[in-house]
């Protein structure tokens, strides 16, 4: 599910913050650091682990640097609003 959402932002030049669910981290730090081998730059494709998803959703939505974001993900966590 990671790939349909991160490669078209990545193929326009776009830099990616993947914030896995704290019960299936694996499969974006796989990315992440197959990332690393094929030599992107750092800040180009970033993970971010972590249990409080009400957090890192409020700052992905307040911070001006954010121009697009895409959800994918249960119910509960899509409904948290800060």
């Amino acid at each position: 599910m990671l790939t349909r959402k991160i490669v078209p932002a990545l193929a326009v030049g776009c830099t990616v913050v993947v914030h896995p669910s704290e019960e299936t981290p694996f499969t974006a730090l796989a990315i992440n650091y197959l990332a690393d081998l094929a030599g992107f730059p750092k800040g180009v494709y970033n993970t971010v682990v972590g249990t409080d998803p009400s957090e890192m959703g409020k700052e992905l939505c307040e911070n001006k640097k954010v121009a697009k974001i895409s959800f994918t993900g249960s119910t509960r966590v899509g409904k948290i609003r800060s």
